[in-house]
């Protein structure tokens, strides 16, 4: 997941661990090229963005922070 410095999202998710910002058009084009070519990081933020969505966002995990 890409999304921009200012997102909402970053609440849950950590920069360039389990999820990568941008500042302007020029830097997420930049950053696009660059996982295209480093899959092996991409691949490790993703990991890292499955598991703790996978742990952290169930019904369980939601219906808890409510009741």
């Amino acid at each position: 997941m890409i999304e921009d410095e200012r997102s909402p999202v970053l609440k849950y998710f950590k920069p360039d661990h389990e999820i990568v910002t941008y500042k302007t058009k020029e830097d997420i084009v930049k950053k696009v090229n660059y996982f295209l070519k480093n899959e092996k990081k991409r691949l490790k933020i993703v990991a890292n963005a499955k598991k703790k969505y996978l742990n952290k966002f169930t019904s369980k995990y939601y219906w808890s922070g409510i009741l």
